[in-house]
Order: structure tokens, then sequence, then C-alpha cells
């Protein structure tokens, strides 16, 4: 298994190339994980933003809030899922 990483202060200046960054991005399922935003006042206004070319381009998309879930939660969330994207926020 091949492990790669993109860090980026937001994504919405890079996301329209995320399909010369990631390739065949449109056969990929991605689970976001946007518990940080949640952290910070005015999450509503930005992070649609952020999330709105992951959405467009991969094949399909879902969110996972780690409030209140178990580790046995995540890790059943996480079977079949080839990228993880968390979102920007307060740690």
């Amino acid at each position: 298994m091949t492990v790669r990483m993109l860090l980026t202060s937001t994504i919405e200046g890079v996301g329209k190339k995320l399909p010369n960054i990631i390739p065949n991005i449109s056969n990929k399922s991605v689970l976001c994980i946007p518990t940080a935003a949640y952290g910070e006042e005015g999450h509503e206004n930005w992070l649609y933003k952020e999330q709105r070319d992951v959405k467009e381009f991969c094949k399909s998309y879902r969110e996972f809030d780690l409030r209140n879930k178990s580790e046995d939660e995540l890790k059943g969330t996480v079977q079949d899922i080839d990228i993880i994207y968390c979102t920007g926020g307060n740690t």
C-alpha cells in the first residue's frame, strides 16, 4: 500500500488542479473529516468552499464527524476508502 499526503493551508486554491495532483481521482472514494472546522467560528462561511472541488471530482464523497464516535466506528467507516480528507480548522 502506498500512502501519500497532500498538505495545503486551504484546498480552495488548488481544488481545480486535483485531477492533475491525484491520479484517477474520478474513480476514488473520499471520506471527509470536517471535525476541526467545527471548532472555528464562522466555519459555515468557508467549509463548503473547501469541500466543493473535492466533491466535484471524486467518485463518492462522505463526511464523518469524529465527535462522540468510537474507534470501532471510525475503523468501520474507513473500509474501502481511497482518500481521507481532513479539513482545516481548530485542532
